[in-house]
């Protein structure tokens, strides 16, 4: 044990140089041995003492007795090392990676493979490189891996080969364009597959109106194009007339509106006064008008949307 060869004041008993007389020449003592008693502790006691921890540390135990960090011994850390006489240091990267480090050099054993999205697959014993010829560069200190594939497509053949757009029947480049430039519709797609109205649907098609009694009308335009219904027209009255919820016309059923639409008119009264008028259209198609003066005419210029394609007024 190391801790034997610890000093304390039981070695030094009779040998220090406090335990000389007060005078020694009064007590008998000469020179030399005087000389000799200063000597003493050092030579007898701390020599000893040293060289024999010398002697113990550097005997076939003396690992056995140094202790390191971890509680382990020095002889305990050395026996899980590997000896080796080409080999001065062994590690390991961040990544896990085995390094030699051999004469101030480091050598990588192993490869990190990364896949396309970066991340790393686990290393193996074995590296495997199919449909590939692996060789050895010793020169470059570098392994070569040359693919093996052979394509082949209309007796076209080898590693890397050029296509044409008959090879893989696809349309050339000329025909393509020539293709997107035609505006003849070539699909013969129909404007009902797109959720459009044709140009038969586009001709106007007018339609008259039934008018209440004491009721006329003049300057009316009534048609619809497509999914559009236009009415223009001017009521007139046999005598003024003044009330709430007049009925003054009705229309085809067909025609009127898929929800009740509200529109401004004008009434203008026999000597030529105006004023606003609310007139409104069911979805009856009956033409309704609340008349609060005494007008002679009322009139309307209203369009809406038929849900013939799924569009509100």
């Amino acid at each position: 044990m190391l801790s034997a060869h610890k000093l304390d004041s039981a070695d030094f008993l009779g040998k220090n140089v406090s335990s000389l007389p007060d005078r020694p020449s009064e007590a008998g003592m000469t020179a030399a041995e005087l000389k000799a008693a200063f000597d003493r502790g050092g030579e007898e006691v701390i020599a000893g003492h040293f060289n024999d921890l010398i002697d113990t540390l550097s005997g076939n135990e003396g690992a056995a007795g140094i202790g390191t960090g971890d509680g382990r011994t020095v002889e305990k850390r050395l026996d899980s090392c590997v000896e080796s006489e080409n080999v001065s240091k062994l590690g390991a990267d961040a990544d896990g990676v085995l390094l030699i480090d051999k004469n101030g050099e480091h050598c990588t054993v192993g490869h990190r493979i990364q896949q396309a999205d970066n991340s790393a697959v686990p290393n193996r014993r074995m590296l495997a490189f199919l449909n590939a010829t692996v060789t050895d560069d010793e020169r470059n200190d570098r392994t070569l891996i040359a693919p093996n594939a052979v394509m082949s497509v209309n007796e076209k053949s080898g590693s890397h080969i050029i296509l044409s757009s008959d090879d893989v029947g696809a349309a050339s480049k000329a025909v393509f364009l020539a293709h997107a430039e035609n505006r003849q519709n070539p699909h013969g797609v129909t404007a009902q597959q797109i959720g459009a109205v044709n140009r038969q649907e586009l001709l106007p098609l007018a339609f008259d109106l039934t008018l209440s009694d004491g009721v006329t009308a003049s300057n009316r335009i009534c048609r619809q194009w497509g999914p559009l219904v236009s009415l223009n027209v001017m009521f007139a009255f046999h005598s003024a007339y003044s009330g709430m919820g007049v009925k003054l016309a009705s229309m085809p059923k067909e025609f009127a509106p898929p929800q009740w639409v509200l529109c401004y008119g004008i009434g203008r009264t026999s000597n030529g006064e105006l004023f606003p008028m609310f007139v409104s259209i069911d979805t009856d198609g009956q033409i309704l008008a609340d008349i609060m003066f005494e007008v002679a005419y009322i009139s309307i210029s209203v369009s809406w949307v038929l849900d013939t394609l799924g569009l509100q007024s």
